[in-house]
Protein backbone atom coordinates (compact mmCIF):
# COMPACT_ATOMS: atom_id res chain seq x y z
CA UNK A 1 0.00 0.00 0.00
CA UNK A 2 2.93 2.41 -0.81
CA UNK A 3 0.30 4.53 -2.11
CA UNK A 4 -1.36 4.83 0.42
CA UNK A 5 1.09 5.56 2.32
CA UNK A 6 2.14 8.38 0.57
CA UNK A 7 -1.26 9.90 0.48
CA UNK A 8 -0.92 9.41 4.16
CA UNK A 9 2.35 11.22 4.29
CA UNK A 10 0.46 14.09 2.87
CA UNK A 11 -1.77 14.39 5.33
CA UNK A 12 0.44 14.57 8.70
CA UNK A 13 0.89 17.61 10.03
CA UNK A 14 3.07 19.20 12.89
CA UNK A 15 2.15 18.28 16.16
CA UNK A 16 0.48 21.45 18.24
CA UNK A 17 2.51 21.01 20.90
CA UNK A 18 6.61 19.85 21.26
CA UNK A 19 7.75 19.30 24.79
CA UNK A 20 8.17 17.07 27.78
CA UNK A 21 6.47 15.56 31.19
CA UNK A 22 7.39 16.69 34.45
CA UNK A 23 6.46 14.65 37.40
CA UNK A 24 6.94 16.71 40.89
CA UNK A 25 5.25 13.46 42.92
CA UNK A 26 1.64 15.48 42.92
CA UNK A 27 1.13 16.46 39.20
CA UNK A 28 2.24 15.58 35.81
CA UNK A 29 2.70 19.35 33.56
CA UNK A 30 3.26 19.33 30.31
CA UNK A 31 6.34 21.80 29.39
CA UNK A 32 6.48 23.24 26.24
CA UNK A 33 10.17 23.11 24.85
CA UNK A 34 10.87 23.37 20.87
CA UNK A 35 13.64 20.59 21.38
CA UNK A 36 11.11 18.08 23.54
CA UNK A 37 10.81 14.44 22.78
CA UNK A 38 7.10 14.12 22.88
CA UNK A 39 4.71 15.31 20.10
CA UNK A 40 1.45 16.00 20.58
CA UNK A 41 -1.36 15.90 17.78
CA UNK A 42 -4.07 16.31 19.97
CA UNK A 43 -5.03 17.45 23.42
CA UNK A 44 -5.68 14.67 26.46
CA UNK A 45 -9.76 14.10 27.24
CA UNK A 46 -10.84 12.74 30.44
CA UNK A 47 -13.35 10.89 28.51
CA UNK A 48 -11.22 9.31 26.18
CA UNK A 49 -9.39 5.61 26.95
CA UNK A 50 -5.66 5.92 25.47
CA UNK A 51 -3.00 2.85 24.84
CA UNK A 52 0.23 3.34 24.49
CA UNK A 53 2.25 0.97 22.05
CA UNK A 54 6.31 0.75 22.74
CA UNK A 55 9.38 -0.15 20.52
CA UNK A 56 12.21 -0.56 23.38
CA UNK A 57 15.84 0.04 21.79
CA UNK A 58 19.26 -0.08 23.27
CA UNK A 59 19.42 3.34 24.81
CA UNK A 60 23.04 4.04 22.39
CA UNK A 61 22.69 7.96 20.86
CA UNK A 62 23.87 6.92 17.61
CA UNK A 63 21.29 3.62 17.46
CA UNK A 64 17.61 3.34 17.55
CA UNK A 65 15.06 5.29 18.79
CA UNK A 66 12.87 4.30 21.81
CA UNK A 67 9.40 5.06 20.73
CA UNK A 68 5.87 5.14 22.30
CA UNK A 69 2.85 5.82 20.01
CA UNK A 70 0.32 7.04 22.29
CA UNK A 71 -3.36 5.90 20.71
CA UNK A 72 -7.18 7.03 21.21
CA UNK A 73 -8.81 3.82 21.54
CA UNK A 74 -12.47 4.99 20.31
CA UNK A 75 -10.78 6.51 16.95
CA UNK A 76 -7.27 4.52 16.71
CA UNK A 77 -5.58 7.90 15.84
CA UNK A 78 -2.09 8.70 17.07
CA UNK A 79 -2.79 11.46 19.58
CA UNK A 80 0.99 11.48 20.86
CA UNK A 81 4.66 9.99 20.29
CA UNK A 82 7.29 9.88 22.29
CA UNK A 83 10.65 9.51 20.71
CA UNK A 84 14.65 9.83 21.69
CA UNK A 85 17.73 7.67 22.67
CA UNK A 86 16.91 6.55 26.72
CA UNK A 87 18.36 3.94 28.35
CA UNK A 88 15.16 0.39 28.45
CA UNK A 89 15.09 1.61 32.24
CA UNK A 90 14.40 4.74 31.80
CA UNK A 91 11.83 4.65 29.25
CA UNK A 92 9.97 2.32 31.61
CA UNK A 93 9.97 5.57 33.96
CA UNK A 94 8.79 7.58 30.88
CA UNK A 95 6.08 5.31 29.56
CA UNK A 96 5.19 5.25 33.41
CA UNK A 97 5.03 9.04 33.77
CA UNK A 98 3.30 9.36 30.14
CA UNK A 99 0.76 6.64 30.72
CA UNK A 100 -0.52 8.45 33.70
CA UNK A 101 -0.94 11.72 31.91
CA UNK A 102 -3.13 9.52 29.23
CA UNK A 103 -5.52 8.27 31.97
CA UNK A 104 -3.25 5.33 33.34
CA UNK A 105 -3.62 4.06 29.75
CA UNK A 106 -2.82 0.10 28.89
CA UNK A 107 0.70 0.07 28.06
CA UNK A 108 1.85 -2.57 25.41
CA UNK A 109 5.25 -2.35 25.63
CA UNK A 110 7.38 -5.30 23.70
CA UNK A 111 8.53 -7.53 26.09
CA UNK A 112 11.49 -8.61 24.02
CA UNK A 113 15.51 -8.12 24.79
CA UNK A 114 15.60 -4.53 26.46
CA UNK A 115 12.05 -4.45 26.83
CA UNK A 116 12.55 -6.68 30.12
CA UNK A 117 14.14 -4.36 31.29
CA UNK A 118 11.03 -1.61 30.51
CA UNK A 119 8.75 -4.35 31.81
CA UNK A 120 10.38 -4.44 34.83
CA UNK A 121 10.51 -0.66 35.68
CA UNK A 122 6.15 -0.60 35.14
CA UNK A 123 5.73 -3.40 37.07
CA UNK A 124 8.41 -2.03 39.93
CA UNK A 125 6.47 0.95 39.85
CA UNK A 126 3.04 -0.87 39.89
CA UNK A 127 1.57 0.92 36.98
CA UNK A 128 -2.13 -0.64 37.08
CA UNK A 129 -2.56 -1.26 33.25
CA UNK A 130 0.22 -3.49 31.81
CA UNK A 131 -1.12 -5.56 28.70
CA UNK A 132 -0.63 -9.37 29.14
CA UNK A 133 -0.31 -12.19 26.93
CA UNK A 134 -3.41 -13.47 27.74
CA UNK A 135 -5.20 -10.52 26.86
CA UNK A 136 -4.44 -11.62 23.29
CA UNK A 137 -4.06 -14.96 22.91
CA UNK A 138 -6.07 -18.22 25.27
CA UNK A 139 -2.97 -20.44 24.38
CA UNK A 140 -0.41 -18.94 25.71
CA UNK A 141 1.20 -18.10 29.23
CA UNK A 142 0.47 -15.12 30.81
CA UNK A 143 3.46 -12.79 30.67
CA UNK A 144 3.56 -8.66 30.63
CA UNK A 145 3.93 -7.14 27.23
CA UNK A 146 3.77 -7.85 23.64
CA UNK A 147 6.17 -10.40 22.40
CA UNK A 148 7.73 -9.94 19.43
CA UNK A 149 8.47 -12.76 17.16
CA UNK A 150 7.94 -14.51 14.08
CA UNK A 151 3.95 -15.11 14.60
CA UNK A 152 3.51 -11.64 16.54
CA UNK A 153 5.12 -9.93 13.66
CA UNK A 154 3.57 -11.34 10.68
CA UNK A 155 -0.25 -10.41 12.29
CA UNK A 156 1.03 -7.16 13.36
CA UNK A 157 2.12 -6.24 9.80
CA UNK A 158 -0.81 -8.15 8.37
CA UNK A 159 -3.13 -5.78 10.54
CA UNK A 160 -1.03 -2.51 10.18
CA UNK A 161 -1.95 -3.40 6.40
CA UNK A 162 -5.19 -4.04 6.07
CA UNK A 163 -5.89 -0.87 8.85
CA UNK A 164 -3.87 1.30 6.41
CA UNK A 165 -6.28 0.07 3.51
CA UNK A 166 -9.67 0.61 5.60
CA UNK A 167 -8.42 3.87 7.01
CA UNK A 168 -9.08 2.67 10.02
CA UNK A 169 -6.13 4.06 11.63
CA UNK A 170 -4.69 7.76 11.67
CA UNK A 171 -1.09 8.39 11.65
CA UNK A 172 0.17 11.90 12.28
CA UNK A 173 3.67 11.12 12.89
CA UNK A 174 5.36 12.12 9.35
CA UNK A 175 8.61 10.45 10.78
CA UNK A 176 6.51 7.11 11.60
CA UNK A 177 4.69 6.82 8.07
CA UNK A 178 8.11 7.24 6.21
CA UNK A 179 9.28 4.46 8.28
CA UNK A 180 6.38 2.33 7.19
CA UNK A 181 7.57 3.34 3.59
CA UNK A 182 11.35 1.90 4.52
CA UNK A 183 9.69 -1.33 5.70
CA UNK A 184 10.50 -4.26 2.55
CA UNK A 185 10.23 -7.91 2.46
CA UNK A 186 13.29 -10.05 1.74
CA UNK A 187 14.27 -13.37 2.05
CA UNK A 188 14.87 -13.04 6.05
CA UNK A 189 11.22 -11.85 6.51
Amino acid sequence: PLDLLMSRLKRCVEPLWRGELEDDGQKIEFVENTNGLLSIWKRYRDERRYLITADVAEGLQDGAYSVAAVFDRSSWEVVAEWRGHVDPGRFGDVLYTLGEFYNWAIQAPEMNNHGHTTLEVLKRREYPHILKTTDLWDDVTEKSGFPTDDRTKEKCISALRNAIQEESYYENSAVAVREMMRAVRDDHG
